[in-house]
């Protein structure tokens, strides 16, 4: 319980998520950038905590996406828009849950999204729009409050 009241010191490694995102992309092939719509290759981007490590204080698959390495710096501990980028964000994972699950279904790295749902093979089955919808019902109330705390939105730069 202690664990879960007091923000930990630093960051663990991401290295275990990385590797996962790699699987994926050797399977898949490269991940389009939600932000810079560049593709991103194997070993060749950064992890993203999509909602601020610095709020949500977890590397949870689910909040993790690669994504071009400046876009890491400049968005920092800032709110991605929800309106913008939970629907690229979403699609992204839903591959990642299909093909990894279908790869490797007691892959420990997807029990992370049990938080999201109570099944990996559902959620694995789900089409688009339930998908997203549990991950908007995750992440709507989570930015709102991150909001409240004085967390500021980011825009990515070629958009203002």
């Amino acid at each position: 319980l202690p664990s879960k009241l007091v923000k930990p010191i630093s960051r663990e490694s991401l290295t275990k998520q990385r590797n996962l995102w790699d699987a994926f992309i050797d399977l898949h092939g490269p991940i389009q950038c939600i932000y810079t719509a560049k593709p991103l290759y194997k070993k060749e981007y950064d992890l993203d905590h999509f909602i601020p490590w610095s709020f949500v204080s977890h590397n949870l698959l689910w909040n993790l996406l690669p994504i071009d390495g400046s876009v890491n710096s400049s968005k920092s501990n800032n709110l991605p828009n929800l309106d913008e980028f939970l629907h690229p964000f979403a699609t992204v994972h839903q591959e990642l849950v299909k093909t990894i699950y279908h790869q490797s279904p007691n892959n420990k790295l997807l029990e992370d999204y049990l938080t999201l749902h109570d099944s990996i093979s559902e959620l694995a089955a789900l089409p688009n729009d339930k998908f997203e919808l549990i991950f908007r019902k995750t992440m709507s109330p989570m930015v709102q409050i991150a909001e409240n705390m004085g967390f500021s939105y980011w825009q990515y730069p070629n958009k203002l």
